[in-house]
This record gives structure tokens, C-alpha cells and sequence, in this order.
């Protein structure tokens, strides 16, 4: 067995605070086609998305730091998708291509948009877009209270067959307006190991494993 620190659990005990693997995501294991959005164009569509509203132009689309007051928390240069669940807009989805009967780890950073107010949204890995097919994993998102600010946020799923999967993002909570994404990096979680730690917060726990 391969030795490998992990992050802070939760006060559960039941998840890391931190991703993992802390993969780059220009690093060639992550699985998401352009995650940092560098190669759409200001106020294109990113390649990859598909939704039941328009992309690109003024409508949902991906943003430069220096074309919005709302990436001013990060470096410049920074893009993202600026997602939106006002008018006809109910779902956007990333299309990704997985192995087969494999553990993967998704990590994004998702962003406050326009308001000082906390939101929650839908997000889901199904076998097709907008949340339909097979649901391998599906959670409620809650964006920061603070406008401009990201959150960095991880899940992990199991896939059953090789092929095409869909990352959601779904209007089914507050979330009535806009969000920000960027930094999506989706890798192979390395599931195949022992994990062994403790569920509170205070002081240390004396463990030592002495047969496998």
C-alpha cells in the first residue's frame, strides 16, 4: 500500500475539506477539456457546454477578469463561465469522457455573482445531459455570501461503463441569477486504500496499524 496523507476531515468525519489530489489543472490527468476556459474568447461559448439557453455573446458565457468586477478576487488573466438560471436557463452540462468501473475526484472552484446573498443550486454526474440517464452522483451546491468570492469544492463518483458522462449544474434551489465557474479539474481517485483517521476536531489520535 502507497502512503498518502490526506486533508482535514470534516467534523463528520465523513470528507476531506481539501481536494485530495490538489491536481493542477493544466496537469495532463485531468480529464476536463479547456477547465480553465483559456482557449474561448472573451464572451464566447466554451467548447464542451451544452444548456437549454443560448452561450456566448451577452447570454451565459465565459468572462475575462478585466471585463467583470466579479473575478477581482483572482490573478489576471483568470476566465470563467458565467452560468445564469434567470429566463429560460434551467441547466448547463460539461460533457467528459471516463474509464469504466473507476473512482474519479471533480473539483471546481464555484462563485458568488452579482449579490451579497448565499444560493444553492443543483449539481449531478449523469450518463446524459441536463441530469437525465443514470445519476452516479448528485449533491446541493451553496455559493459564498460574499459577491466576487469562490469556493473551492470537491466530489468524488464512481462510474459503471466506459463512455460519455455529464457534469450538471441544475436550477433546482435559490440560485435564481448568476454564478461563476472556473478551475475544473476532474482526475482518477486512487480509491484502492485504507483510510484512518478521526471525526473531531480537538487533539490527536494514537494509531497504529501493525498487520494488513
Amino acid at each position: 500500500f502507497i502512503k498518502q496523507p490526506i486533508g482535514d476531515m470534516n467534523q463528520q468525519g465523513t470528507a476531506e475539506n481539501t481536494a485530495y489530489s490538489n491536481t493542477p489543472v493544466a496537469s495532463e490527468a485531468n480529464q476536463i477539456v479547456n477547465p480553465d476556459f483559456q482557449n474561448t474568447p472573451d464572451n464566447g461559448a466554451p467548447e464542451g457546454w451544452t444548456s437549454d439557453g443560448s452561450l456566448g455573446a451577452s447570454l451565459a458565457r465565459v468572462q475575462l477578469k478585466s471585463s467583470t468586477t466579479e473575478l477581482s478576487a483572482y490573478p489576471d488573466g483568470t476566465k470563467a463561465l458565467q452560468i445564469r438560471f434567470d429566463g429560460s436557463y434551467t441547466w448547463f452540462s460539461n460533457v467528459v469522457t471516463l474509464k469504466a468501473d473507476t473512482w474519479y475526484e471533480y473539483a471546481f472552484d464555484l462563485i458568488t455573482w452579482g449579490n451579497n446573498e448565499s444560493k444553492t443550486l443543483g449539481l449531478s454526474i449523469t450518463t446524459q445531459a441536463a441530469g437525465a440517464g443514470e445519476v452516479l452522483f448528485t449533491q446541493q451546491l451553496t455559493t459564498t455570501s460574499v459577491r466576487a468570492t469562490g469556493q473551492r469544492n470537491v466530489i468524488r463518483f464512481k462510474t459503471t461503463s466506459a463512455g460519455t458522462y455529464y457534469i450538471n449544474y441544475i436550477k433546482n434551489g435559490t440560485l435564481a441569477s448568476m454564478a461563476g465557474l472556473t478551475d475544473l479539474c476532474m482526475v482518477e481517485y486512487p480509491l484502492n486504500g485504507i483510510l484512518v483517521g478521526k471525526n473531531y476536531t480537538e487533539g490527536t489520535a494514537g494509531i497504529n496499524i501493525r498487520y494488513i
